[in-house]
């Protein structure tokens, strides 16, 4: 059975080896008419790639604006916050100032009257 098993490895391998045909042999000409071909396609990928490295300078120099926009949206916001808490401290302190007078006269008031 072993036996069986290794001719029949064998037969699988070597009918693979003889399905092998070897192709017709390149003359130099249609190496030379290959390298041609091969060159230009290389000059319209190069001219690809200079239009990318554009696109993508281009992307940066967006995205630098979007970062800039960002940071100046952010500042409007805080110093708008800011006023907002200036105001507040400002209404809180003039609303206060009459009861705080008030208070101080009616507490000066049970000091004289006790």
């Amino acid at each position: 059975m072993r036996y069986l098993l290794v001719f029949f490895i064998l037969f699988v391998y070597a009918g693979a080896a003889l399905a092998f045909e070897p192709g017709p042999a390149l003359t130099d000409r249609e190496i030379i008419e290959s390298l041609v071909e091969l060159k230009a396609g290389q000059a319209g990928f190069d001219k690809r790639f200079d239009d990318m490295d554009n696109r993508i300078d281009d992307m940066g120099n967006r995205i630098g604006q979007l970062s800039n926009l960002v940071l100046w949206g952010f500042g409007v916001m805080f110093i708008g916050i800011f006023a907002l808490i200036g105001f507040v401290l400002w209404d809180r302190r003039t609303e206060l100032a009459p009861a705080v007078k008030r208070n101080e006269a009616m507490s000066n008031a049970l000091i004289e009257y006790s």
